[in-house]
C-alpha cells in the first residue's frame, strides 16, 4: 500500500525515491507486493524518464518471476517500458507458455499478446505442404506448439477478452487446421451480453471474409434480433452476405426480407442491399430478388423504396445476366422451386416504368427516371398484338404509340410531367433529361413534341436556377 500511494505522487523530483522503492519490494516474498512493485514501474517511469535505465534493469530481473499472480504486471511493465525488446523473453519464452493457464484472468490476456507478438517475430511459420502420396502435411514448430497446447485451454474462460485474445492468437499464428477450433468459442459469446456481441461479430466477420465455409453451417445463429443494437445488426448482415449460397440463400433471403421493416432505417438499407446481392452473386435467385425489389419499391418508408430502387438501377447497370442455351437455362430454372425466368434490363425497367405512381421518394423517382431514360430505345422485341381473323389464321403486327421509342417511355414522361411542379429538384432535373432524350429518339412524334413543350414551358418559370438552366 505504501508504494502503490507513494508511486501515485506526481513529484517528478521523488523518482528516485520510487525507484529504489521498487527495486527492493521487487525482491519481496510476497507475490501480491511484487505485483505492485511491477504496476509501480510505468508510474515511475511516467514520472521520470531519466529512470529508465534502473527500471529495466529492475524488469529484467523480474522477467525471472515464477508466481502466476504476477508475471502478467511484469509483462504489463514490460510493455511500458520496453515493448519492441522482445529479445529479452528468448531465455522465458517456455516459462511463460507453461505459466499461462495458471494466470490471473487478465493478466491471460496480456500474456497471450505479448507471446503473439514475439512468435510473429522470432519463430518461423507453419509450413503446409503435400507430401509424395498427396496427402496434406503440417509442420510446426515446437515452440508454437507449445503455445497453441497452453492457449487451448483459455477457450473454456468465463472472461470473454481472454477467449478473443485466444482465438485472435490462433487465427494469426496457426496452422489451417486449427482455425476450425476458434469458431464454436466465439459463437457461444453471442448471447452474453449486447456489449461483447458487438465485438465478437467483428471478429466474426474477419473469419467470413477468409473462410466462409468455417461458419456456414452456423448462418443461423447469426440472425438479427431486435434487441441487437444497430451496429451488431449491419456487421451481422455483412456476415450472412459473405456466407450466402445456393444451400442456404433461400432462408437468407426470407428473414431479408423481414429485416427491411426493422425501425432503423440504415438496417433496412442494408437488408434491401443484401437481396441485391444475392441476386448479383446468385443467377438462379436473380428473378425471385427483382421481385421481392420490385414490391418493396412501393414501401411506405422513404429508406425501403429509395434502397429497393437504388438496388435496381444497379443490377441493370451491372447486367450481370449470362448468355446460356435454351435448354440450360430452363434446367437451372426448374432446379429451383419457385423461381421464375431471369428477366432482362428492359423488362425489370418496363416493370418499374409501369408502377412509377407507386414511387414516393424524391430520390427513387430520379433513379426510375434516368433508368427509362436509358432503355428508352425501342427493340426489335417491342410489339403489340392485333388479332386479325383472315382465312382462319391469325396475323400479328408491330404497333409503337411513337416509333423509335418504347411505348411504356411516354407514358412515364406524361405522369412525371402532371407532377413536375410539385416534385423534387431532383426528380425535375431526371425529368427534363427524359424529355431531350425521347425527343431525340423521335423527334417527329406530335405527341413527344407537345409534352416537351410543356415540361420546357414549366421549367422555364420554375424557381430553382437549376431546373431553369437545364430547360
Amino acid at each position: 500500500m505504501a508504494l502503490r500511494v507513494l508511486s501515485g505522487i506526481r513529484v517528478a523530483v521523488i523518482g528516485s525515491i520510487v525507484t529504489l522503492a521498487i527495486k527492493k519490494c521487487s525482491a519481496d516474498v510476497s507475490p501480491y507486493v511484487r505485483k505492485t512493485a511491477a504496476l509501480a514501474i510505468p508510474k515511475c517511469l511516467s514520472l521520470d524518464d531519466g529512470q529508465r535505465r534502473e527500471l529495466m534493469t529492475i524488469l529484467v530481473n523480474f522477467l525471472n518471476e515464477r508466481s502466476p499472480l504476477t508475471i502478467g504486471t511484469v509483462l504489463v511493465a514490460f510493455n511500458s517500458v520496453c515493448s519492441d525488446r522482445l529479445d529479452l523473453l528468448h531465455p522465458h519464452y517456455r516459462r511463460l507458455c507453461r505459466l499461462l493457464p495458471d494466470a490471473d484472468e487478465w493478466g491471460q490476456i496480456t500474456i497471450v499478446n505479448v507471446l503473439v507478438r514475439y512468435a510473429r517475430r522470432m519463430l518461423p511459420k507453419p509450413l503446409v505442404f503435400q507430401d509424395h502420396n498427396g496427402a496434406t502435411v503440417e509442420r510446426i514448430d515446437s515452440d508454437l506448439q507449445l503455445l497453441f497446447r497452453s492457449a487451448e485451454s483459455l477457450f473454456f474462460s468465463r472472461n470473454p477478452a481472454v477467449v478473443l485474445a485466444v482465438s485472435r492468437a490462433l487465427y494469426y499464428l496457426g496452422p489451417p487446421s486449427d482455425t476450425p477450433k476458434i469458431v464454436p468459442p466465439l459463437l457461444k459469446l453471442l448471447r452474453t451480453s449486447t456489449e461483447i456481441e458487438r465485438v465478437v461479430v467483428e471478429e466474426l466477420y474477419i473469419i467470413a471474409r477468409a473462410s466462409p465455409e468455417l461458419l456456414s453451417s452456423h448462418y443461423s445463429r447469426l440472425f438479427l434480433r431486435s434487441s441487437d443494437l444497430p451496429s451488431t445488426k449491419l456487421a451481422k448482415l455483412r456476415i450472412l452476405v459473405k456466407l450466402m449460397k445456393s444451400e442456404n440463400a433461400s432462408a437468407l433471403l426470407g428473414e431479408f426480407t423481414e429485416y427491411v421493416h426493422d425501425r432503423d432505417d440504415s438496417v433496412a438499407a442494408a437488408a434491401v442491399d443484401a437481396i441485391g446481392t444475392c441476386a448479383r452473386l446468385l443467377p438462379e435467385y436473380t428473378s425471385r430478388c427483382i421481385d421481392i425489389l420490385i414490391r418493396l419499391m412501393k414501401d411506405g418508408i422513404d429508406a425501403v423504396g429509395s434502397s429497393a430502387v437504388r438496388v435496381l438501377k444497379d443490377l441493370v447497370q451491372s447486367n450481370r445476366r449470362e448468355t446460356v442455351p435454351h435448354a440450360a437455362a430452363t434446367a437451372a430454372v426448374v432446379a429451383v422451386e419457385g423461381i421464375a425466368s431471369v428477366q432482362t434490363p428492359a423488362e425489370i425497367v418496363a416493370s418499374l416504368a409501369h408502377q412509377f405512381d407507386d414511387v414516393r421518394h424524391p430520390r427513387a423517382k430520379a433513379c426510375v427516371l434516368w433508368l427509362v431514360g436509358q432503355y428508352a430505345a425501342a427493340s426489335i422485341s417491342t410489339t403489340a398484338t392485333t388479332a386479325t381473323a383472315k382465312d382462319g389464321v391469325q396475323a400479328q403486327a408491330q404497333i409503337q404509340v411513337v416509333p423509335g421509342v418504347e411505348n411504356w417511355a411516354p407514358d412515364v414522361l406524361r405522369r412525371a410531367v402532371k407532377s413536375f411542379a410539385h416534385d423534387d429538384k431532383a426528380v425535375k432535373l431526371q425529368t427534363l433529361t427524359l424529355t431531350a432524350k425521347l425527343l431525340s429518339l423521335s423527334p417527329e412524334s406530335e405527341i413527344l413534341g407537345k409534352l416537351s413543350l410543356y415540361c420546357f414551358s414549366l421549367a422555364r418559370y420554375d424557381q430553382s436556377y437549376d431546373v431553369r438552366d437545364r430547360g
